[in-house]
């Protein structure tokens, strides 16, 4: 039996609502593009709570890096300081190893031991001079720097001045006591020097740290931009949606017992 397509004025008329309902308009009324649903006031708050943490996080690993930035200044700003503090000694201890000589005068002895003086007050005066950001580093005053974030990054500055190195009340006037400033010299050298490598072991932690903060950054960024954009899932999910019910629509046309105004409203939205 061959399936006949009936031309009645009920059919006739279901091509003019037909006509509009593709385009997606019927009876005065836009309906949403193809995959375009209004979201619900629930899906609006919650996209918003959730671009607001990530503008959070994206302003939160700004400071922190920033004040890590800091925290690398304020270490390299130290070890210069300590290395003036190292070539001081280097002087010192030039000036032990001729003390220690036998030949030399009391007068001598004495004008060594003055000059070894003068160089111990710079060692003072370079701690009390060595500052980042206001904050004496190296006097006792920024031992422990926090870095300014919850992570438990911290920079750690150790005392340097002349009574912490063991190197204050050095004495040239004999041979033998000569002998023991040399020894506490290349102590407070090898401190000096342990110090330095732990500061650049801190910068190191802290340019990492840095790195990981400027990474997630532009990640969080991106994921706020996504949030804002139009849902890309619920928009294919309609255009799937509306490709399936195309075929059934036009379908249903072809059933004679269907009126043509409900053959227009399945193929609507």
């Amino acid at each position: 039996m061959d399936t006949r397509i009936h031309t009645s004025e009920a059919a006739l008329n279901a091509r003019r609502p037909l006509k509009g309902a593709s385009r997606g308009q019927s009876h005065g009324i836009k309906r949403p593009e193809a995959g375009e649903h209004p979201l619900r006031t629930a899906d609006g708050a919650a996209r918003l709570a959730i671009a607001e943490r990530r503008r959070t996080e994206v302003l939160q690993a700004g400071r922190e890096a920033a004040s890590l930035q800091d925290s690398i200044h304020a270490a390299r700003t130290a070890s210069e300081g300590l290395q003036k503090q190292q070539e001081s000694i280097a002087r010192i201890r030039e000036l032990t190893a001729q003390a220690s000589g036998g030949e030399r005068t009391e007068d001598q002895r004495y004008a060594l031991h003055e000059t070894a003086r003068q160089l111990v007050d710079q060692i003072d005066e370079t701690a009390r001079q060595t500052a980042f950001n206001g904050r004496l580093l190296l006097n006792g005053g920024a031992q422990d720097t926090p870095s300014g974030n919850g992570n438990g990054e911290r920079l750690k500055l150790p005392e340097s001045t002349a009574e912490t190195l063991g190197i204050n009340d050095l004495d040239l006037s004999t041979p033998e006591r000569a002998a023991l400033a040399a020894q506490a010299l290349d102590a407070a050298a090898a401190r000096l020097t342990e110090t330095r490598t732990a500061l650049r072991a801190q910068e190191q932690q802290f340019e990492t740290a840095i790195e990981q903060r400027q990474t997630a950054a532009p990640h969080a960024t991106r994921a706020e931009s996504r949030i804002h954009d139009p849902d890309m899932a619920r928009r294919a999910i309609g255009q799937t949606r509306n490709r399936l019910l195309q075929p059934g629509g036009i379908a249903a046309l072809l059933q004679s017992n269907l009126r043509g105004e409900t053959a227009a409203q399945l193929l609507g939205p």
